[in-house]
């Protein structure tokens, strides 16, 4: 496959990544004052992974990725949040490989940031004996479901859509 390929075939799964999470993110929950007694509020939305601290002076949102978030209540009432933006983690998934062929294969992740992850894998074509070992960046679309692009080891860049297993 040309580069010209390559890199087009790069720029199409880009575009459609990017699309696809800004189709699946639900619409913001209004933000109304807070009531008379009311220090804070917290509006947590699962759909956009995003938790909202709404306070007198203003809004405070942070991604939720899916690992430990840690809410400490502070003397004064006051809520302070810890979220973990980046770090290791060891998820497995299986997907769906696109590139010179149609395969099948599992891998680990072992780098997050917010919504995207890095991880490594095995895929094979179903009734073939063409393994391929492939590096991937996913971009974590709705619940487990993750899609993104991969590069194999036969210097092929493709194309993935995986579901975290555990």
């Amino acid at each position: 496959m040309k580069f010209r390929y390559k890199l087009g075939l790069f720029v199409t799964i880009c575009i459609y990544v990017f699309f696809l999470g800004r189709g699946c993110a639900k619409p913001k929950p209004p933000i109304r004052a807070l009531p008379s007694g009311e220090t804070e509020r917290i509006i947590v939305d699962p759909g956009s992974h995003t938790i909202t601290i709404q306070t007198p002076s203003g809004l405070k949102t942070e991604t939720l990725p899916d690992r430990p978030s840690i809410f400490d209540v502070q003397s004064n009432g006051t809520v302070k949040l810890t979220v973990k933006q980046f770090g290791l983690e060891h998820h497995v998934f299986a997907g769906a490989v696109l590139s010179d062929s149609a395969r099948l294969g599992v891998g680990i992740d072992g780098i997050y940031y917010k919504k995207l992850d890095l991880g490594v894998g095995v895929a094979d074509q179903i009734g073939a004996y063409t393994p391929i070992v492939f590096a991937k960046l996913t971009y974590n679309v709705k619940g487990n479901i993750q899609t993104g692009i991969v590069y194999q080891n036969n210097q092929y860049i493709g194309g993935i859509v995986s579901v975290r297993l555990f």
